[in-house]
């Protein structure tokens, strides 16, 4: 297509030259840039907050029968 490496993307070649990190993408299952759903931040409600918390004690439950789960998040 034209491109060579170290060139800027686009027509006028004055796009970006460095590529985007992925970061843990592999590890949470989660797309390129997003956050954690489950983590509480100050932009949170009251309720909002609390529904996380009880979430996250809900995901990390005992479970003795070795049950498989969904997960929840």
């Amino acid at each position: 297509m034209g491109w060579k490496e170290g060139e800027g993307l686009g027509s006028s070649k004055s796009g970006i030259a460095d590529p985007i990190m992925a970061g843990n993408v592999k590890i949470d299952n989660l797309g390129v840039g997003a956050h954690n759903p489950g983590d509480v931040t100050l932009e949170d409600d009251i309720y909002e907050q609390y529904k996380k918390r009880m979430m996250l004690g809900y995901r990390y439950r005992p479970n003795p029968l070795n049950n498989p789960r969904k997960a929840y998040y």
